[in-house]
This record gives structure tokens, C-alpha cells and sequence, in this order.
């Protein structure tokens, strides 16, 4: 039996974002070990930049719920995410915890291509999203999760989602997506970078694109009517790989020690603003 883990990061109880996650995993078909965990009810600190985490054998130092959470994600074969905006960016619950996931560099075995489904909940349409959506997609990414699939929904009432039949259409294909195929691309969403899966651009000159998420470029073709973009590695990955992902925490550990080495010197320029 799979066990999926759906998180809401949604401070309502009984709320859209609970209310999505709820009606995906009841279509899912097959039988399932489903644990929600609504975030708002564990006590989870912010992160302060010291990278204790990233030691091997080292632990947070903060003494809250973060590793009761990131365990059940990490013996997840499943997971959901479903965040609101709140003045058009993921609200402060999804970047408190996702800050805390330097720690996800121990752990990359764990995590690699875990299937996941991404939900923005929005009260405004079109655009109450902002930039939720890519805030999602990129930490998926970071997190080499394997996104099978995303929408964005919208509802400001608690229950208002399952008012409209699309958005019980999308619940129903997301839950299908989980465990089976990789959500095939809509035609009218565009184009999407080959990637990432991210279809979120920016304009170069000469009909050349700049992913946003990975930021790889593609040129901009236009064929039988019809835009197209072709994406290329155009740049080493930032994260997003395993190799990637080596060294940013090779990175961040040295810059740990260079810390250490010039405490010294950065003290006396500091001690100047106190």
C-alpha cells in the first residue's frame, strides 16, 4: 500500500487548499496509507542561515516540529502540496518550512523523483495566483521532486473550489497523474520549457526565451501557425540535478568555513552599525 502525504499550508481548517488535497486522494484509484498534515498546527522556527544541517551526523539546531514534518515527507511515496496566495506569493507557512530545506541535501536519495502534485489556491481569476504557481515549480525542481502534475484553482470561500466543475475535472485528472502518467500539456497552456516543465519565460532579443525556473534559453519558432519553443542546457544547473545539488552544498559548507577563518574582519566592519 503507497502511502501519500498531502500538506496544506493553508491556515483554515476545513479550507480550499484541505478540500483539494482531500477530493484528489478520494480518486485516486487504488487503495492508500494517507496521512494530511495542515501545517499551521506545528511549530516550525525560522530558518537562521548557519548550516549546521548541511554536516553529516549534524541535526538543526532549532528545537521545533520541522523533522516530525520533513520525516513523514521523506517516507512518503506520494506527495500533495496545496498553498494559498496570500498577496500574490505563497503565503508565509510554505517559505518558513521550504527554508529550512538545506537539510534536503542529505537526503537526496529520498527525495529523488518522488511523485508530487503542485495546487495553488487563488480567490481572484485570473491572476490572484501571482507568482505562486512559480514558486512551487521552482522549489520542486531544487528539490528534484517529479512533478506529475499542477494547476492552479481558484476559490476564496472555504468550499468554493468544488463549486466549479473545472476545477473538480482537475482534481480528478491530478489524482489520476500521481501514481500513473506524467500530466500531458494542454494545448492551451502554451508552450513549456523541456526542461523543467516550467512554462514561464522570459523575452531576449532575437526571438530567444530565458526560462525563468532553471534558466536555461530557447529560441522562439514559429511553425504551421503555430508558436514553438526549443529549449537547450544552455548553463550549468544552479540545483535541480544530483551533481548540481553536490555542489551548492560543497558551497555552502566552505562558505561556512570561510566564515570561521575571517570572523575576525567581518566583525570589526559590522561592529561599525551597532
Amino acid at each position: 500500500m503507497k502511502k501519500v502525504v498531502g500538506i496544506s499550508f493553508s491556515p483554515r481548517k476545513l479550507g480550499n487548499c484541505e478540500i483539494a488535497i482531500k477530493e484528489i486522494v478520494n480518486n485516486i484509484p487504488e487503495d492508500l496509507d494517507f496521512e494530511f498534515i495542515q501545517m499551521s498546527k506545528f511549530n516550525i522556527k525560522q530558518c537562521i542561515a548557519c548550516y549546521k544541517c548541511l554536516f553529516e551526523g549534524s541535526k538543526c539546531k532549532l528545537d521545533d516540529d520541522f523533522y516530525e514534518v520533513f520525516n513523514k515527507i521523506i517516507e512518503a511515496d506520494g506527495l500533495i502540496l496545496a498553498v494559498p496566495s496570500y498577496f500574490l506569493g505563497p503565503n508565509s507557512s510554505f517559505k518558513v518550512f521550504i527554508d529550512r530545506f538545506l537539510i534536503s541535501y542529505n537526503y537526496y536519495k529520498q527525495l529523488y523523483m518522488k511523485p508530487t502534485i503542485l495546487i495553488t489556491l487563488a480567490g481572484v481569476k485570473p491572476s490572484g495566483e501571482g507568482y505562486v504557481d512559480l514558486a512551487l515549480k521552482t522549489t520542486a525542481r531544487a528539490l528534484n521532486l517529479d512533478v506529475k502534475g499542477s494547476a492552479v484553482l481558484y476559490g476564496a470561500l472555504p468550499g468554493e473550489v468544488l463549486l466549479d466543475d473545472d476545477n473538480i475535472e482537475t482534481l480528478k485528472r491530478l489524482a489520476k497523474n500521481l501514481f500513473g502518467e506524467k500530466e500531458k500539456i494542454i494545448e492551451e497552456h502554451g508552450n513549456v520549457c523541456s526542461i523543467c516543465g516550467s512554462n514561464y519565460f522570459e523575452f531576449l532579443e532575437n526571438n530567444f526565451v530565458k526560462c525563468i525556473v532553471c534558466k536555461n534559453k530557447g529560441r522562439i519558432v514559429i511553425e504551421d501557425n503555430k508558436l514553438n519553443i526549443y529549449m537547450e542546457q544552455t548553463g550549468e544547473p544552479f540545483y535541480g540535478t544530483k551533481e548540481a545539488n553536490i555542489k551548492h552544498k560543497q558551497w555552502l559548507m566552505n562558505m561556512k568555513e570561510r566564515f570561521i577563518s575571517e570572523r575576525k574582519k567581518l566583525k570589526e566592519i559590522t561592529k561599525k552599525y551597532l
